[in-house]
Parts: C-alpha cells; structure tokens; sequence
C-alpha cells in the first residue's frame, strides 16, 4: 500500500532532487569505557523501531512525479544496513558531523533506508574518554522533534527501561494538512505569492518594486555549487557557566517579557548585527523559527512526518537602531506564542500549496546526479533552482531551530547533545539549531538538575564570509553573558540591561 507525501514532505524532497539533500544530524557524548554495551542495545532498538514503525522502512515511489508516495520496503532491512558495523575515530562534534554528511548523502531515495546510526570513539584504544553516537536521518522521513524521539527511543531498553519501548505497529504518519488548519488567508497568500513568487516572472527592472526589503545577506552571496558544497560547522563554546541557561531564563522571565528562545534570538540579532560590516549603516535582519505541531491528539505519532509551522520576524534598519531589548523580546514572544502569531506562522507554511507546478505535456528523459534530477521533474524543483540563482536567495538572515530539552537524569553518562539541520542556498544564509540536555547540578538547585545547550552553527561557504562567522560567534556568546549576568543579578539589573536599544548592545559587545 502507497501513502501520498504531505506538502513538507514533497518540499522536502524538491531539495534532495535539487542536489541538497536535507539531512537531521544529532549527536551525543556520552562518558563511557568501552562500546560493546552500547552497540548492543543499539542493535536491539533499531531492530524493534523498524519493525513496528514503517516509515523508518519506507521508500519513496513515483518521486519524479507531482504526486510522490511512501512505500514500504518489501523485507525490513537488518540492522547492519542502518547500523555502521565499524566504530568509527572523531576527536569532535565537528568531526562528527563531516563524516555524517558524507555518509547521509549517501542515502538512497528508491531503495531506503532513509536514516543511519553510527558509533564514533574519540580514542582509537577503545577505552577512551568516550564516544560519540549519532543519528541522521532524511528530513522527508520527519522533522527535528520527530528526530529527537527517535534518538531518544535508541538509548530506551538501557538500564531496564525497556518497558517503555512502543512494541505494537505505528501506522505511516498522517499529512500535516490533513490534520492541522495549514490554509493562509487570502491577504497573506496574495501579498506572499506577489513578493516571493511572482515577482520571479516579472522582468527584473519592475521586480525592485514589488518584492519585499531584502534581509542580510541580500545580494552579497556566491552561488552554491549543487555537484561539490561546501558546508561549514561550528560547535558553539559556551564556556564554563553550568548555571548559564537557568541565569538565561531568568532574565527573560524578570517583568515577563521573554522566554529563552527569545533570549537566544534577540542576542543572536545583535551578534550579527554587530558582525556585519556596517560601513553603509544597518541592514535590515530577517530571522525564522520552525513551531513544533507535533500534537498526538491531533493523531502524530511521536516521530515520522513534519508538522511544524514558521514564524518569521523582522526588524528594519530603524528597528535596529531605536527598539529596546525588552520591545525585540515582546515583539519576537508574538510571533511564537499568541493566537495571531500562530496562525500567521501556520500560514506561512501552508504557502508551499501556491508554488507553480504545471505538468510537462510531455515527460522527458531525467538524469540524476548526486541525488539531483536534470531537467527539474516538477514546478518544486524548477521553483527551487530559479531562488538559488536569484538577485536575492535568502528570504531571510538566520534560521533558529530549538528541539526544547532532552531529559537525560536516565542516562547520566550524557555529557553533550547537539544536533544540526542541512543548510540550503535559499531560505536563509545561517542555521542555529539547539538543543537543551540535562546534567547534574547542585543538589539545592531544581532537585541537583542543570540544564546545558549544544548549539551548532552552519552555512554554506560563500553564502556568509568566515570572518563574519568568527565574530558572530564571538559576539553571540557576549550577548548570551551579558544577559546571563543581569539575570543572576537581580530585578534591577535585568530592567535596566532589557531597556537598553539594541544599537547600543551591539556597541558593548564589539567592545
């Protein structure tokens, strides 16, 4: 039996038939001596998650077609297919994750599977410091929340906990659209369809008054090679602060103005901000944020599929320059967490129903390279290829993707957590994607549990300088303690840090 693909499933895959195959990486460190143990459990966990789950055996047929459909493989694949039978050396994250995009990349459409697990010591002894353990699976199968799940349920037999494995049949996960209101207003259609796909008809001299402000990066980006990319990786050091996230929270919770993915995305506007060459002046920043829908009312299970939505938010040049911290954290809160925000951001991901997609009278022959489909197979593709060699190929500056906690008081040899998105040469130019995990902390302190952050930063070469890089990194971690600071210090201190324009933050973190 065929399952028809919901809209973000078919979105998708026009990226991997584009050449850029959209991957979720996420990565654990885990303190242990030794991996007999662990791959063991691994093994009996994947064996039972492709058996009572048929997604994670699923392949995709008719793909080249406007109506792509899941299928399940005809024999469940073993372990070893999914499981790398050799443990592999990675002294990094960093590390971690280029290999893991080579071997992602690797992942084929028609014959599945569409994820892979993968053991990585940091020593080649065996009984190292630890090993890495990682996860990547094809963001057709499911989004991040799913993909933290599915992490989460290969560690679940551990330590008895087996009891809480789901052993009976999970169906393939039902479309997004049919289970949650994705259809944007009439207003919001026509104003995103002028602005981000009509304008694409209109000869360029005319498109300048009709498309939207463009964001940071605007025009000042390379066109991404689909054949040979060139991805860049950076785990972000956060220092030795083990209380820096509860100091975080804090801060945003002192006159209610912010929780802490605001917190994160207004210090991530500033560090940009400050990083950007500004010898013009300011430049206006787009940023975007996916909404897990992920609901199992609404009948999702709890990994495969994609039901997310996306808020956007932007601040003008003049924004930048007269708002307060406390107006941005307000501001940004909106977007995320009242009725009209909501609504507004599952709007804007049921935009992907207004992409042109006219049939070939007739089908011509297709050619696939590296997972990319010449000529493009449907209007997706086509729409796809036309925003990459764009004036303007990012809607958007950066892309800031939260999984929310990880809870491991069950698996205290956890000692990181990080997981990554594929960047795209549309959409926006940087990725921030975050997780929080928990560690032990004093035993006075919300029962001796801390919560800790992993944050990967990635962007293609040529989208973004690496100077820019360097000194937005350098400045978002400033802003993140400078907050945490006024957070631990008190009512006073957070209102007066929170009244404070952002232009003047940007000074203070350049300093």
């Amino acid at each position: 039996m065929a399952y028809n693909f919901g809209m973000q499933e078919r979105f998708e895959l026009a990226e991997a038939q584009c050449g850029f195959l959209p991957l979720i990486t996420i990565i654990g460190f885990l303190s242990v001596a030794g991996t007999h143990e662990l791959r063991m459990t691994l093994e009996e966990n994947i064996q039972t998650l492709t058996t009572t789950h048929p997604i994670l055996r699923a392949i995709i047929i008719n793909r080249l077609t406007r109506r792509p459909e899941w299928k399940e493989m005809d024999v469940v694949p073993t372990t070893q297919e999914i499981l790398d039978a050799d443990t592999s050396i990675a002294m990094s994250v960093e590390e971690v994750i280029v290999q893991e995009d080579k071997k992602g990349a690797l992942l084929n459409l028609d014959t599945g599977p569409l994820w892979r697990v993968a053991i990585y010591e940091q020593e080649s002894s065996g009984v190292g410091r630890g090993c890495y353990i990682a996860l990547s699976i094809c963001h057709i199968v499911t989004d991040g929340s799913g993909a933290l799940e599915l992490y989460r349920q290969l560690f679940r037999t551990r330590k008895g906990s087996d009891t809480n494995m789901v052993k009976d049949l999970v169906p393939i996960p039902p479309r997004a659209e049919d289970t949650v209101d994705l259809r944007p207003s009439l207003v919001t259609a026509l104003k995103a369809f002028v602005q981000e796909i009509g304008v694409k008809v209109l000869p360029s001299a005319l498109q300048r008054y009709v498309e939207k402000v463009p964001a940071w990066p605007a025009q000042n980006t390379s066109p991404i090679d689909p054949i040979s990319p060139k991805v860049n990786r950076i785990a972000l050091e956060l220092g030795s602060n083990k209380s820096l996230v509860r100091e975080l929270k804090s801060f945003g919770k002192i006159g209610g103005t912010g929780t802490l993915q605001s917190v994160l995305n207004t210090a991530a506007i500033i560090a940009l901000t400050a990083a950007i060459d500004t010898s013009d002046g300011l430049t206006a920043l787009g940023t975007e944020t996916p909404i897990s829908l992920r609901s199992r009312d609404l009948g999702h299970p709890p990994f495969g599929g994609n039901y997310t939505a996306l808020a956007e938010f932007i601040l003008s040049p003049e924004a930048i320059r007269t708002q307060s911290v406390s107006d941005v954290l307000s501001a940004y809160g909106e977007r995320l967490h009242t009725p009209h925000g909501l609504e507004e951001a599952r709007s804007r991901a049921g935009m992907l129903q207004l992409i042109p997609d006219i049939p070939y009278l007739v089908s011509p022959t297709f050619k696939i390279q590296n997972q990319r489909v010449q000529p493009p197979p449907t209007g997706w593709e086509s729409f796809l290829n036309q925003q990459a060699a764009s004036r303007n190929p990012y809607r958007n500056s950066f892309a800031i993707s939260n999984l929310g906690l990880f809870d491991s008081t069950a698996h205290p040899e956890l000692a990181g957590l990080w997981f990554c998105q594929s960047p795209m040469p549309w959409g926006v130019a940087l990725y921030l994607d975050v997780v929080g995990y928990t560690v032990r902390g004093p035993p006075e302190i919300d029962g001796g549990v801390e919560t800790e952050l992993g944050i990967i930063i990635s962007y293609f070469e040529g989208a973004v300088s690496g100077n820019t890089i360097e000194n937005f990194c350098k400045y978002f971690v400033r802003a993140l303690e400078l907050f945490a600071a006024a957070g631990s210090s008190g009512v006073e201190q957070t209102n007066a840090l929170k009244a404070s324009r952002l232009a003047e933050l940007v000074r203070v973190v350049r300093c």
